[in-house]
């Protein structure tokens, strides 16, 4: 039976091991395209891009007018509203006119194992704590100024809120209150505090949650493969303020789904349904969780 590790990094998160979206090359452009945003990557080999202009179609023909012009130093640079499972042409060209690099990517709604933040792996080994003979199977450096919707949803939700209607209703309108968070280029950086997010999540409750994972409620689909058993290992600095109440820092696995009969244990029933899950069985497995722990 092959055995998977699954790394993560929280800064609040830094690293997640477990696939990623493969990096596309070139001579001289490097691309990575998801669901919500195309990568573009410059090699250190090409000249200054200052003023370089990038065009992209969905036709091989490129637009007469550039689509943005970069500013001074740019190396990266990311196409956002993208259309998923499209194939997109891309071309750089210099300010003078001058092509630099073209090439395509298609902006897939899976991931596969990223060689570049593997690389990054490498150089920061895990815990000596991983059993011998495993591999990575998923991951997040969170190297990236976007969230990768390929591996992230923003719409926190769980089987504890189902039974409450109202936020059940936000989750299936899309209106589930989303998390305040930074991505600095190393890390992702969540906050809870007096005015982020906007709103406690649940009218009536005493929680501001800040929360990203890899399932999504509303379309039940899940965007890490929980079939598979393994090591799951994050990197995580927590930093806190004053005296702050009912904190809950931690990673939540919480696998029941939209079906709220797996989240019921057997013998119990809620509007109407009766519970299936055994007697005994958790879904919950705190990584870490009390701010003072």
């Amino acid at each position: 039976m092959k055995k998977y590790i699954f790394l993560t990094t929280v800064q609040m998160l830094s690293s997640l091991l477990s696939s990623a979206q493969t990096t596309k090359t070139n001579a001289s452009l490097r691309l990575l395209g998801t669901r919500s945003w195309i990568r573009v990557d410059m090699k250190d080999s090409v000249p200054n891009l200052s003023g370089a202009k990038v065009f992209w179609s969905k036709t091989s023909k490129k637009p007469s007018v550039a689509n943005a012009v970069l500013g001074k130093g740019t190396k990266r640079y990311y196409i956002q509203q993208v259309d998923p499972e499209t194939t997109y042409y891309i071309w750089v060209e210099s300010a003078t006119g001058n092509l630099l690099a073209q090439g395509k990517s298609y902006t897939s709604k899976s991931w596969e194992l990223d060689e570049a933040e593997l690389e990054e792996v490498r150089k920061k080994p895990s815990s000596r704590a991983v059993p011998p003979g495993m591999e990575v199977y998923w991951q997040d450096e969170f190297n990236d100024q976007l969230l990768n919707r390929n591996k992230w949803s923003t719409n926190y939700f769980s089987s504890l809120n189902y039974l409450n209607e109202k936020a059940k209703q936000e989750m299936l309108q899309d209106r589930l209150p989303q998390p305040a968070y930074t991505l600095d280029g190393d890390a992702i950086n969540l906050y809870v505090n007096d005015t982020i997010p906007t709103r406690i999540f649940t009218e009536g409750g005493n929680q501001k949650i800040s929360s990203i994972q890899t399932y999504e409620w509303k379309t039940n689909e899940n965007l890490l493969d929980n079939s598979k058993g393994g090591y799951f290992e994050v990197r995580v600095r927590r930093n806190r303020q004053g005296n702050p109440k009912g904190t809950n820092t931690a990673f939540w696995f919480d696998s029941p789904g939209p079906d709220i009969r797996y989240y019921l244990q057997e013998g119990s029933e809620a509007n109407g349904i009766k519970g299936i899950r055994p007697k005994g069985q958790l879904f919950e497995i705190d990584v870490f969780e009390y701010i003072t722990a």
